[in-house]
């Protein structure tokens, strides 16, 4: 019996060790983006609204950065005093839909957090829904016309938008 708990505890020491020492230690080279998180992203919400909670990214270069978000939050006005720019300096949880408008999810920014497109036009297809909406934002490698795929958790679809024509 003691050498087979001795067995057990060797072959559990050979199959932790390597998946432990073979972890990701942090960051490894240097970040293409120098920016503080305070100011980088411009905001673009109209007046009385808030970023809606950014749900997805992606990065198809330098200066082609792809973001959902769950719609925009009306705020209140006047603005309470902890209010820093997001809904959730408020304390809400903008997966609840406090306040959601779906405006505004699907955007494109560049490395110095200028707004380059707003895709306003594909909005209509979470309106009305009642759940975080749009959730991750890709595109296939695979796929020549580099279209960007958008899934929407809400709705169990995975939309396919074009990026090579006129979609502004």
């Amino acid at each position: 019996m003691r050498h087979l708990k001795t067995g057990i505890g060797a072959l559990l020491l050979i199959l932790v060790v390597p998946a432990t020492i073979a972890q990701d230690t942090g960051i490894i080279g240097p970040s293409p983006y120098n920016f503080t998180t305070e100011s980088w992203m411009k905001p673009f919400a109209q007046d009385g609204f808030t970023w809606g909670g950014n749900s997805g990214v992606h990065v198809e270069s330098k200066d082609r950065i792809y973001f959902l978000q769950r719609g925009e939050t009306e705020l209140p006005n006047p603005l309470p005093p902890e209010y820093t720019t997001f809904a959730g300096s408020l304390g809400w949880n903008v997966l609840q839909g406090r306040g959601r408008i779906w405006r505004n999810c699907i955007y494109v920014i560049d490395s110095e957090g200028n707004v380059l497109e707003v895709w306003n036009q594909w909005d209509h297809l979470f309106t009305g829904t009642d759940g975080p909406g749009p959730h991750r934002i890709r595109q296939s490698p695979y796929d020549e016309e580099k279209n960007v795929w958008v899934i929407d958790e809400t709705g169990h679809i995975i939309y396919v938008f074009p990026t090579t024509e006129n979609i502004y």
